[in-house]
């Protein structure tokens, strides 16, 4: 599986950035808090991936877990019907 990190240049440091297909903008981790950056928002602290397919939310989860270990996380379970 490929990954989909790229570098973001965040002030003065650089941060791990996790791009998912058919989202726009992308994913990071600072100081244990899951941001949105889109290129033309503000930065926003995310509460709620309910909006995500679940294919998408777990390749966030997989990428999360490999760039992000720290971050508190999981993928979904349950039966599908």
């Amino acid at each position: 599986m490929e990954s989909n990190l790229k570098g973001l240049s965040n002030g003065d440091k650089f941060t791990r950035a996790i791009q998912i297909d058919g989202i726009e903008g992308c994913y990071y981790v600072e100081n244990n808090e899951l941001i949105h950056k889109c290129d033309d928002t503000d930065d926003v602290q995310v509460s709620d991936l309910t909006e995500l397919k679940i294919w998408q939310y777990d390749r966030l989860v997989t990428e999360l877990n490999e760039h992000y270990p720290d971050y508190p996380i999981n993928y979904l379970k349950g039966d599908f019907i």
